[in-house]
């Protein structure tokens, strides 16, 4: 009987650091750099893991306890309008208490509802729908 193996790499979203392998020198540095207010550029190839570093270092204890960090991708941004709108997002989500965020959702959720009220003339019932 052959066995299957899995993939132990993760790929797409942050999964935490349980997940996050190696690199912990350059995290190390990445959070000196930005505790000390250093302006940092990371360069290297596609699908290397710069995102993932990232957001690893950002969540490392001395960098999520003491700043809110804003993470917007700016790839998909073509305008000055569309980069401002996407920050603006960013910064208001981040910030946002998490009880206020599922009251949110839920607003969105209720008021995208639409009711349609039906009454049939040949039954003495009425009929109400909620659709999406």
């Amino acid at each position: 009987m052959k066995s299957i193996q899995v993939n132990p790499f993760i790929i797409g979203a942050y999964a935490g650091s349980h997940y996050f392998c190696d690199c912990e020198r350059e995290t190390d540095e990445l959070v000196q750099d930005l505790t000390n207010v250093r302006n940092v550029v990371l360069v290297a190839q596609r699908r290397m893991g710069k995102t993932g570093l990232l957001l690893h270092t950002f969540h490392q204890e001395k960098i999520s306890k003491h700043y809110n960090v804003f993470f917007i991708d700016i790839f998909a941004t073509a305008s000055v309008r569309e980069f401002v709108y996407a920050f603006g997002n960013a910064i208001i989500d981040q910030l946002k208490p998490r009880d206020r965020k599922f009251l949110d959702r839920f607003l969105q959720i209720i008021t995208s509802l639409r009711p349609a009220a039906y009454t049939d003339t040949t039954l003495p019932e009425r009929t109400l729908h909620l659709c999406r």
